[in-house]
């Protein structure tokens, strides 16, 4: 299975505009890339990622997502799919970041 540097690098040579991956505790080695924290209350443990290091959180642990909007980044619910699905495809197409294919 590939890192994440490859996928970011495979995902980059493909033009894509979005990689979304989950469960990989480094940073592709890129400074554009946004970052949002998946973190789960069943698992208690703090995420690896703080908000300066991360573009946002989403998770189930509204203390969780409090905190992070306190520190001054994004939360998400985890179980609203369709507000973060909606968040991402307004940002990248109001930035310019990707384009109506």
């Amino acid at each position: 299975m590939p890192d994440l540097d490859e996928l970011a690098k495979l995902a980059e040579q493909a033009n894509c505009d979005i990689l979304i991956g989950e469960s990989f505790n480094s940073t592709p080695d890129t400074d554009s890339v946004d970052r949002y924290v998946i973190a789960r209350r069943e698992r208690s443990e703090e995420p690896r990622f703080s908000p300066c290091e991360s573009s946002g959180i989403i998770t189930d642990d509204t203390k969780l997502a409090d905190k992070w909007e306190t520190e001054g980044s994004l939360s998400f619910d985890l179980n609203d799919i369709e507000r973060f699905a909606n968040f991402l495809c307004e940002s990248y197409l109001l930035t310019g970041k990707c384009s109506n294919r």
